[in-house]
């Protein structure tokens, strides 16, 4: 049999279970908190000097995340310049010229692409949007090269052109690493 509790008892052992999960779940917090400091504190200062540019030091997985030094800024990047130095990269743009203005962006398939971009030139930027260049099937605003646009298309051959505001960019994700590293000067 159960014994019985006053009234007392029960709010004194419910007070005593909130403060136990309280104390629970900050230690939980506390402990989230100092691993997550501490995950990545631990340099790796190896260099192969095969980076062709700047590159995070605090990997400590092997692998060597390029970025692109600008202002006070490290803009992560996928593929190191030496890899993209032979593409043909024909635009007048820079990004002063793109900075705290609207760029529309219209790809097929490829949607790394338009993240690559996203993390790196939509920081200056004021907006990303999807958009068709020209007429278009899907529910997608269509743009002109009035506006500020990058246009990729997949293609064996690797270049970037400009026509008016319009930026074309054929090939893959080189191409588009070509067009950052130009756009920020590199």
């Amino acid at each position: 049999m159960r014994r019985i509790k006053s009234q007392e008892q029960i709010q004194m052992e419910k007070a005593r279970n909130v403060k136990i999960m309280s104390g629970f779940m900050l230690a939980v917090l506390l402990l989230g908190t100092v691993g997550y400091a501490f995950s990545g504190s631990f340099d790796s200062n190896s260099d192969d000097g095969n980076n062709n540019g700047n590159v995070d030091e605090n990997a400590d997985t092997g692998f060597v995340q390029p970025t692109i030094n600008y202002g006070n800024q490290n803009i992560p990047i996928t593929l190191k310049k030496g890899d993209v130095e032979s593409i043909q990269v024909n635009v007048q743009k820079s990004l002063s010229d793109l900075s705290g203005k609207t760029l529309y962006l219209d790809f097929e398939e490829e949607n790394y692409l338009a993240s690559e971009i996203q993390r790196s030139i939509g920081l200056f930027v004021s907006d990303i949007r999807r958009a068709c260049y020209g007429t278009c099937e899907s529910d997608l605003p269509e743009r002109t090269c009035e506006d500020n646009m990058l246009v990729f298309r997949k293609s064996e051959e690797d270049r970037v052109r400009q026509e008016n505001n319009c930026i074309f960019i054929d090939g893959d994700l080189k191409a588009v690493d070509a067009f950052i590293y130009y756009v920020f000067g590199q």
